[in-house]
């Protein structure tokens, strides 16, 4: 009883008073970044950078925390189902603006309004419209082709980590993280070949919109793995896979499945449906 007692109070111990102040400051600097970009932006640099190093001495305390086994098998599920909660609520919020397009479409096909496809043929002439769509469909091709292999990278990386093959990891989650930058890049590529703007019609807005929502999502991804790669090459922790140090594993791999599963979501409301209407 009394052991219990005593270990008990050394996870309280470390959760309040190491873990805490720095969750904290992370939250609040969050706070503090997305009001400031909602109005002016005044102090946009200063949260952003204080967000990445309250972030960064957050995981670095939650790693020491798992190596050193003070994260009990309550507190990583209750980790996990956080990050569940997480995944579930991100899966949701495309599921509304997924289903907002596809209202569109379904209004503006039965009005004769304007689509993707009017608005290249109104643009160009025949030829040129033509083309237009086809370099969209190609960039298309290239950035769902990039996800899916990143992906696979991502899983071989984390096992590759998990049974304690660390350099093979780390390639596999640095091409990963490539293979998303190159996704960022072809998608802006593809933005600038775009005749329209995010005022053209309602039906480009929220090509605009749904692309970048996604692309954002990315970007956290990428983040992620980054965040996880230096937790990995400069701590020297998540080199084994139990019950307890599983949930940022678990968090990383199904959060980048589910940008990849929105993105072939993304690709049949947003492009091909609407090309075809």
């Amino acid at each position: 009883m009394l052991s219990h007692r005593t270990c008990h109070s050394y996870y309280v111990n470390v959760v309040t008073s190491a873990t805490g102040p720095t969750a904290l400051l992370t939250m609040s600097t969050l706070h503090i970044l997305v009001t400031s970009s909602h109005s002016s932006f005044h102090y946009g640099s200063t949260s952003t950078i204080t967000l990445v190093i309250g972030a960064l001495g957050w995981i670095h305390e939650n790693s020491h925390d798992d190596s050193t086994g003070v994260h009990t098998y309550s507190a990583s599920l209750s980790l996990m189902s956080a990050i569940a909660l997480l995944i579930i609520s991100e899966a949701l919020l495309f599921v509304t603006v997924l289903w907002v397009v596809i209202l569109h479409l379904v209004t503006t096909s039965a009005l004769m309004d304007s689509s993707i496809a009017c608005a290249a043929v109104h643009a160009y002439a025949d030829n040129s419209s033509h083309r237009l769509l086809t370099v969209a469909n190609a960039l298309t091709a290239i950035n769902t082709a990039t996800l899916v292999c990143s992906s696979v990278t991502v899983v071989l990386g984390v096992h590759t980590i998990t049974r304690s093959i660390q350099c093979h990891g780390i390639l596999m989650l640095a091409i990963t993280i490539v293979l998303a930058t190159g996704f960022a890049a072809v998608q802006c590529v593809e933005y600038l070949h775009l005749y329209w703007t995010l005022c053209s019609s309602s039906t480009t807005g929220l090509l605009y919109v749904v692309t970048g929502i996604h692309g954002a999502h990315v970007l956290v991804g990428c983040i992620a793995i980054t965040m996880y790669m230096i937790t990995v090459t400069h701590w020297h922790v998540y080199a084994y896979a139990t019950c307890t140090t599983l949930h940022l594993l678990v968090g990383i791999v199904g959060y980048w499945h589910l940008v990849d599963i929105i993105w072939l979501c993304v690709v049949v409301t947003v492009y091909w449906v609407t090309i075809t209407l």
